[in-house]
């Protein structure tokens, strides 16, 4: 009996936070360039740590980014990119590095490009100063005002991106342990921006699932915990 309520209670613990990642998900169904979450459970026939009652036990295998492409949306904005392939921008903040999708940037006040956050946008040379409004960027992501080369967008890419860390405000960290990512030439869409690669409708079904499962692990302890109930109080009168 006792072991049915653990079952139950850790079943309850995983889909609450399948619940907390599907509506991360939905909350950024409209962000440029934005991933989705997914979980991976536990097979029950492999759990022999729930059989053995292990109380650290979640029933969570893993937590993993999807990575799969979105879909393109023409915006027109000169500042606006989107990579066509694999690879991640770079942004720096002080010191430190990260990677994103996300290609909505702006000018800051001294020309930097900069990213929709305010961190500076990276180039193959540094930072990217625009002196001049006047410029167009070739598919490789060269800058060219006046015929003259004034940066080139870095795109890096990893062996193994699912070892990346979400570092809020759609951006990506790299773990200490992890290599140095290479430079790749992913082609650049100018006017344009990656969509995020959820699916509502996919989404708005799991949470579905998601609360039908939690409402009936929650009848189980309820009927199980009426159950021992009765059998502590009988047991007592005998």
């Amino acid at each position: 009996m006792i072991r049915g309520l653990f079952t139950s209670a850790t079943s309850m613990t995983a889909r609450r936070t399948e619940q907390e990642i599907v509506t991360n998900n939905l909350a950024n169904m409209n962000t440029a360039g934005y991933k989705r979450d997914r979980i991976a459970f536990h097979n029950v026939l492999d759990a022999s740590n729930m059989v053995n009652d292990d109380q650290n036990f979640q029933g969570i295998e893993y937590i993993e980014t999807d990575y799969s492409a979105g879909q393109f949306k023409q915006t027109d904005n000169t500042l606006d990119f989107a990579l066509e392939g694999e690879g991640f921008f770079v942004v720096q903040n002080g010191n430190e590095q990260f990677y994103t999708r996300n290609g909505n940037f702006m000018l800051g006040n001294d020309g930097e490009l900069l990213s929709s956050n305010g961190f500076r946008v990276m180039g193959a040379d540094g930072p990217i100063v625009l002196r001049e409004n006047d410029f167009v960027v070739n598919k490789d992501g060269t800058f060219l005002s006046e015929n003259t080369i004034v940066g080139k967008l870095l795109v890096v890419a990893f062996d193994e991106p699912r070892n990346l860390d979400k570092a809020g405000y759609n951006l990506f960290s790299k773990p200490a342990a992890l290599p140095e990512p290479q430079i790749v030439d992913t082609a650049i869409k100018q006017g344009a921006l990656e969509e995020s690669n959820v699916n509502p409708l996919e989404e708005m079904v799991n949470l579905i699932m998601i609360s039908r499962d939690y409402n009936e692990n929650q009848k189980s302890i309820q009927t199980q915990d009426s159950t021992l109930q009765k059998a502590v109080n009988d047991l007592g009168r005998i």
